[in-house]
């Protein structure tokens, strides 16, 4: 494989003639209503950067969509994306795309600056398609940050690690590109076509295991010898379980059916009959519970309290005692 250092002009010529095989070599045959990759790869190559080469005309979300298109089929597909980038308006891809232009018109070398004027206001656009639309816009000074150019020019061939998709990896891929389009005198689009061809030869190609040949033996695990099986114990004759014995248990007796019961009536109407002479206080009730009541002295024989109080003090026993800490006696 050759170095993007050290390819020659005739080298890098013989390469840039497979590019067709290799494109054929690597679409599929397409289904009833989706557009071939030839014909994608056609509208990338050719059509597009001459249909809006310095910004001669205005992007659409369909011209967007056909690009991101041709980018999942050329290279590694990413369901998901063409959803994204169809939600945009043709009034917001617009927009976007004219002020991304300006500003690229005005400062060439601020490659930053465009790309995020390019993937922040659009939906489903990163620095890889930003990239894109940039190199349809100027095919002769930008080139498309693929996974193949990325792995040629900044891997140096190697197919890992492979990129992240960022704006400070895209700088990377533009400064190479630019000095390898410098020496050799060649534009960007074939410097993409050049390095998609020698990444896909060098790819390794997955093989298939192959599988083992038939043992003849039968799946699972093989039969035991009679001899290494264990012997199963003669029957015994008797019936699994606990023996009968004999007796037969009585069926319990049916339970009786909802409702007063004809033995319970006598009892609620005692209950009723008894309520009346508890609550008056006969001599036949029963007694009642908790402490009796004491009885209320006469206000003629009730001793005052104040009297109470100085007889306490008076006694000054421990049992006549009040509760609670004793009283100072001033000195």
């Amino acid at each position: 494989m050759s170095s993007p250092k050290d390819i020659t002009l005739s080298e890098f010529s013989q390469t840039l003639a497979r590019y067709p095989a290799i494109l054929n070599k690597y679409s599929k045959d397409a289904k009833d209503g989706v557009t071939p990759l030839q014909e994608l790869d056609k509208f990338r190559y050719v059509e597009a950067p001459a249909r809006f080469k310095d910004g001669s005309n205005t992007f659409t979300t369909d011209d967007i969509l056909k690009l991101v298109e041709w980018k999942l089929r050329h290279g590694a597909y990413r369901p998901g994306f063409l959803k994204k980038v169809a939600k945009n308006t043709d009034e917001t891809v617009e927009a976007a795309t004219k002020d991304a232009f300006a500003h690229y018109k005005a400062h060439p070398t601020e490659i930053d600056v465009v790309i995020s004027k390019l993937k922040e206001p659009l939906m489903g656009i990163g620095p890889a398609t930003a990239s894109l639309i940039l190199s349809v816009y100027d095919p002769e000074h930008v080139t498309f940050f693929s996974d193949e150019v990325f792995k040629w020019l900044v891997n140096d061939g190697e197919h890992k690690p492979t990129p992240k998709y960022s704006v400070a990896e895209f700088q990377k891929v533009h400064t190479a590109a630019k000095t390898l389009a410098a020496r050799l005198r060649v534009n960007p689009l074939q410097i993409e076509k050049v390095a998609f061809v020698i990444i896909k030869e060098t790819e390794p190609v997955l093989v298939p295991k192959e599988k083992p040949a038939p043992s003849g033996r039968g799946r699972g695990r093989p039969a035991k010898p009679d001899s290494e099986k264990k012997v199963k114990p003669p029957p015994s004759g008797r019936g699994r379980g606990r023996p009968a014995s004999g007796i037969v248990k009585p069926k319990p007796a049916p339970k009786p059916a909802k409702g007063a019961k004809e033995e319970d009536q006598p009892r609620l109407l005692s209950k009723v009959i008894m309520l009346p002479l508890l609550q008056k206080g006969c001599p036949g009730s029963a007694k009642k519970r908790g402490r009796p009541a004491k009885e209320a002295a006469s206000p003629a024989t009730a001793t005052p309290n104040s009297k109470k109080r100085k007889s306490e003090d008076d006694a000054g026993t421990p049992a006549s005692a009040g509760r609670g800490r004793p009283k100072k006696i001033k000195a």
